[in-house]
């Protein structure tokens, strides 16, 4: 750890839970049901058992090492050099998920809400922003995340209780009319994003409760996961599957459906700030986690001198590794799930058995 700061295990689930709704609500409904059609929902049930078991995972591994993050853990594990090697690897892949996250942000801002506004600009703000929180560090951080988290629920329930009066049951209908293979298939890119929730590992060393770590893990992925399935529900019930899997950003068009008398209409800003809110903690989770990690390679005292440099190579990749919407969205579907498999389940997997092996714990 770089600091003496400490955050408690509810402060820990709020950033969990904000971290697994991430950058997913605006358009997870549309890569869930562009496989799996109507029973897209049933995915996202068998993607939140996965999440469940990752975050089991990744908490069995904090609670044997206290106090050290994943790169910590590898160069003890692994033997120095391997675990060097393996931490410019976690760098880099939370420098990509940094990337493509605020990307999603930057498009989503340019063609939804400020079609004026060049994408650059958005980046650049976005990016102070990310800077700002990690220099303030991470017990503020969560502190904001715990006052934030509660107006989220809010917002969130509003927009539940306007869209329910035109749900329509007969949108999930059949249900497994091709079999079981598109629900499975249906769920991978889900557990795809579940799979980045291993980068809580480097913040996990600042909860003071460690016994209690695995609990506050599974609490916040519980959360989180059935925030997804809710918006995933909602979107195939109103929209219909045709609709929400040929969408860009089908929950948001779920919340333009909103219309109350001739009061309450055109509300789908709620959603936007809802979204504003998680895609913020988790970028800025995703980038701490690549300065920490950086720092923890080259033996950087202080990580915060990496925050400027690493922000431009996060804004260059950003506009490099995403040409466009269609292409983005095509490499979630059928690459990143596999890309973050190596992270998220292979490297705790291959941590925990050489452990068990060397008699490391």
């Amino acid at each position: 750890m770089f600091d003496n700061n400490k955050i408690n295990t509810r402060q820990f689930t709020c950033l969990a839970i904000l971290f697994v709704i991430g950058d997913t609500l605006l358009f997870v409904p549309s890569d869930v049901t562009s496989i799996a059609k109507q029973d897209g929902w049933l995915s996202a049930i068998l993607a939140a058992v996965m999440g469940i078991f990752l975050v089991t995972l990744y908490s069995f591994l904090g609670k044997r090492f206290p106090s050290m993050n994943i790169v910590d853990i590898s160069e003890k594990v692994l033997s120095l050099w391997v675990g060097k090697i393996i931490g410019v690897l976690f760098v880099f892949f939370a420098l990509i998920d940094s990337s493509i996250t605020i990307w999603e942000l930057g498009d989503f801002m340019t063609t939804k809400i400020m079609p004026d506004t060049p994408i650059n600009a958005i980046l650049i703000l976005f990016l102070s922003i990310i800077i700002f929180g990690i220099h303030v560090g991470v017990e503020p951080l969560a502190r904001t995340a715990e006052i934030i988290f509660p107006w989220v629920i809010l917002l969130f329930l509003i927009l539940v209780l306007s869209v329910s009066p035109k749900i329509n049951l007969e949108n999930i209908q059949p249900v497994l009319e091709d079999g079981v293979k598109p629900v499975l298939r249906g769920s991978l890119p889900l557990i795809g994003f579940y799979l980045e929730s291993v980068l809580l590992l480097m913040v996990l060393p600042y909860v003071n409760q460690t016994k209690r770590i695995t609990k506050s893990f599974v609490i916040g992925m519980i959360t989180g996961s059935s925030f997804l399935f809710i918006i995933i529900l909602l979107s195939i019930l109103v929209l219909g599957s045709y609709l929400t899997s040929n969408s860009i950003y089908p929950s948001y068009a779920l919340a333009r459906k909103i219309s109350i008398g001739s009061f309450l209409q055109r509300i789908e800003v709620i959603l936007a700030f809802i979204w504003f809110f998680t895609v913020y903690f988790k970028v800025t989770i995703c980038f701490y986690a690549a300065t920490a990690g950086l720092a923890q390679v080259f033996k950087i005292k202080d990580h915060k001198v990496l925050m400027f440099p690493l922000a431009l190579i996060v804004y260059a990749l950003a506009l490099i590794t995403a040409p466009s919407t269609t292409y983005v969205n095509q490499f979630l579907l059928s690459i990143w799930w596999t890309f973050t498999l190596s992270y998220g389940l292979f490297l705790p997997l291959l941590l925990i058995t050489v452990a068990k092996l060397r008699n490391k714990y």
